[in-house]
């Protein structure tokens, strides 16, 4: 699968923390940026999904933000940035830009595929990448979005073909309980992934993922308000998330 973000090497200085173990900071540095996450050499054996708040010193400026960890490698972990304001973006934007600058040949950060210098999108895989352009950052954005928009979409649809089979196999006795258990969770993990992607793309809190919010709720309404607490807990019925009915009955 080809990645989405634009990348660039790098080396440069970060410190890494955590206010979920009390005391928790080192410096490092970051072997690899781009728009929506990094890579950053470390030696500490940090879990899957794991959040810590990273401090990356740019040559220009000081970025703050907070990383979710994807994956551990042998030498480092890779991070996808959560919480990042449009100016943190930004600078990271200008160091990237800076970066591609340096390069004797124009290549598709996405895809690796050689490009015209005058090019503004890959041949090969379609990226946007006219890097000079101004806009850039918000073309790139508007692309990226759309994208994740469909992808969440594909994800609603999955979800609730899942659920009408094991639904089926409910009223047909085909499975254990247990394993349909296990099917549901499943279904509903790759449902949460989903959104998940969407919200750290586009920004957890804006108005985009508030309007997507509703349209996930409105699409897995058919099987969700199947369940007492699924549905207690998207209705409010008293106002508030998370009231003590829920917990009483659980």
């Amino acid at each position: 699968m080809r990645r989405l973000d634009v990348r660039c090497k790098a080396n440069i200085p970060v410190k890494v923390s955590t206010t979920d173990i009390e005391g928790f900071s080192y410096e490092t540095v970051v072997k690899d940026v781009g728009l929506f996450g990094a890579f950053v050499n470390s030696e500490v054996d940090l879990p899957q999904d794991f959040h810590v708040d990273l401090e990356i010193k740019l040559p220009f400026g000081i970025v703050k933000t907070r990383g979710r960890v994807l994956r551990r490698e042998r030498d480092g972990i890779a991070l996808r940035f959560t919480h990042i304001d449009p100016e943190a973006r930004r600078s990271i934007w200008g160091y990237i830009r800076s970066e591609l600058e340096k390069r004797d040949k124009k290549t598709c950060p996405s895809c690796g595929h050689p490009v015209s210098t005058r090019a503004e999108r890959c041949p090969d895989c379609g990226m946007y990448i006219e890097f000079e352009n101004e806009r850039y950052i918000d073309v790139y954005s508007n692309y990226l979005v759309s994208v994740k928009s469909v992808k969440l979409e594909e994800a609603i649809d999955e979800f609730n073909k899942e659920m009408d089979a094991i639904e089926r196999d409910y009223l047909q006795n085909n499975k254990d309980a247990t394993v349909m258990a296990k099917m549901v969770g499943d279904a509903i993990r790759k449902a949460c992934d989903a959104c998940r992607d969407f919200e750290e793309t586009v920004g957890i809190g804006s108005e985009m993922v508030k309007m997507k919010q509703d349209v996930f709720r409105e699409g897995t309404d058919r099987h969700c308000s199947q369940s007492y607490f699924a549905r207690h807990a998207r209705v409010w019925p008293r106002g508030y998330p998370g009231d003590f009915e829920i917990l009483e009955n659980i």
